[in-house]
Formats: C-alpha cells, sequence, structure tokens
C-alpha cells in the first residue's frame, strides 16, 4: 500500500469515530472539475475530472470536508489518470444569500499514465477558495478554484515538485 493511502486512511477512520458526534449535519456534493498541472508536469494537458466531496457541517460557519477527484489528461499524445484525495477544515462566511469560504489541509495525489508501468505518488498541502448559492430545495450550487503544491516520487525513484491548480463547478446536497 502506498504511504498517502496510510495516512489517509488512518485520519479517515479516526475522525470517522471522533468528529460526527459533534456535528449538526453532513453535506455531500459533486461537481466538474478543469485541472491543469504545473511545475515539472507542465507538458501535461489541461484534463476534465469529477470532483466528490463529503462534509460534517459543525454550524457557525465551520466543517470539516473531504473528498476525491479523478480527472483524465494527455501528455505526449499518451492518456493518463489523474487521482487526488483531501481533507481540511472550512470557514464559510455567511452574508447574506451568497455563501464565500476558504478551505485547506492535505491532499494525497497520484498519477498513472495508460500502457506504460509509470506512476506518480505524491503529497501536499492545498487551499480552496469557493461561492456558493442556496436553492430553495436545501442544495446550493456553487464554483470554486483550488491549489495544491505538492512534492511527489516515481515508481522508479525519481523526486519531483508539482502543482495542481483546479476549477470547478459543484452541486451540493445538503442533509
Amino acid at each position: 500500500m502506498n504511504r498517502w493511502h496510510t495516512v489517509a486512511i488512518t485520519v479517515i477512520i479516526t475522525l470517522a469515530f471522533a468528529v460526527p458526534v459533534h456535528a449538526q449535519g453532513w453535506y455531500m456534493d459533486a461537481g466538474l472539475e478543469f485541472v491543469d498541472l504545473g511545475d515539472q508536469l507542465s507538458n501535461v494537458d489541461l484534463g476534465l475530472g469529477l470532483g466528490l466531496g463529503f462534509g460534517l457541517d459543525f454550524g457557525n460557519g465551520m466543517s470539516l470536508n473531504m473528498g476525491v477527484g479523478s480527472s483524465a489528461h494527455r501528455q505526449n499524445g499518451v492518456d493518463l489518470t489523474y487521482t487526488r484525495l483531501w481533507i481540511g477544515p472550512r470557514i464559510t462566511f455567511i452574508s447574506g444569500g451568497v455563501l464565500p469560504y476558504l478551505e485547506g489541509g492535505f491532499m494525497a495525489h497520484y498519477l498513472e499514465w495508460d500502457f506504460f508501468l509509470e506512476s506518480i505518488d505524491g503529497s501536499g498541502l492545498y487551499i480552496r477558495t469557493g461561492v456558493d448559492l442556496p436553492l430553495a430545495t436545501g442544495g446550493k450550487v456553487g464554483g470554486y478554484l483550488a491549489y495544491s503544491d505538492w512534492s511527489g516520487e516515481d515508481n522508479a525513484g525519481f523526486n519531483g515538485n508539482a502543482t495542481t491548480t483546479a476549477l470547478g463547478v459543484k452541486y451540493t446536497f445538503g442533509y
């Protein structure tokens, strides 16, 4: 098992037992993302992907957000899949009918090239800012911009740095 899988699973299991006791509600969001990889992966084309997030709302604008995203890219004519997993606190600023938020935390990254035995496994911190617009049905629509600066290692022992920038739109189901 990769090292970031172990860290992520440990954090999620720990929070799964401790956090819901104090939470006032939970939510789930699904969205479409345009994902750009930079730094040493700048020769990878812009990709389109899906993001799925889950959160526990503590009230007063505080929540814990976690999620997974995947996008399809091309590099020099070869397809690759980029997967990411994140967890971090979210602060929502309640300002009338618009709900801007700021979020940050830990993000794990995994890239895998099709038809090659090459992959990159990495981790780093991320920051996300966005805006949600509440709907009369109880859900929300919104958009966000996320950035992550991370370092990774491929299966041949190469160490490198990369950045991820994602621009997305989403729908949030509130419960």
